[in-house]
């Protein structure tokens, strides 16, 4: 009996999640985006964020379909500053207004 020969498996060549960037192109992206930050005090970085996040996802690929970031920083930025208010009303909650504790907190932080 003769044993037919084996394809290759067809799911190496053509992989579902498929990458094509190049990192010359993306560290200059990087170092921009961290240049920024430091000159903005960190606020920057909700838009340098977003824009190494489109750069990724503009080079990846599902089953042959190009993906799309469509998320912006001022949405990123809103949604940090929701966060900071929920967390400090909840600290205001548990340290029952008292303010000297409060400071020493701040302080060892």
């Amino acid at each position: 009996m003769k044993k037919e020969a084996s394809r290759p498996d067809e799911s190496h060549r053509n992989p579902a999640l498929f990458y094509e960037g190049r990192l010359r192109e993306l560290l200059p992206l990087v170092l921009l985006n961290s240049m920024l930050s430091l000159i903005t005090f960190g606020i920057y970085r909700f838009w340098g964020k977003t824009n190494i996040r489109r750069y990724l996802w503009s080079r990846m690929s599902l089953l042959r379909q190009p993906l799309e970031y469509s998320g912006t920083g001022m949405e990123l930025f809103v949604g940090f500053l929701i966060i900071v208010c929920i967390f400090y009303v909840n600290v205001f909650q548990l340290l029952n207004h008292r303010y000297e504790l409060l400071v020493c907190i701040f302080l060892l932080a």
